[in-house]
């Protein structure tokens, strides 16, 4: 399994692949924290997907001595 700091680095070149593979890892969990948030489905896939999209936008941004990726995911 590839790490995630390889991953956010394929990323911020445009690979959509590892934006693929982050979603399989991280989509399930950040989908159930903004559903109990939220109490609402419509919204939470919304957000989901904003946030997924903001993450393929903003990789480059990311830097690992700041945090893990998904902490930078779920800000």
């Amino acid at each position: 399994m590839e790490p995630d700091i390889a991953l956010m680095s394929r990323l911020a070149q445009g690979d959509e692949g590892a934006l693929e593979e982050l979603y399989r890892r991280y989509s399930p969990s950040l989908y159930a924290l903004l559903l109990r948030m939220l109490q609402s489905r419509e919204e939470a896939e919304e957000i989901l997907q904003d946030s997924f999209v903001q993450l393929y936008r903003e990789a480059a941004r990311y830097q690992p001595e700041r945090g893990a990726v998904v902490a930078f995911l779920f800000t």
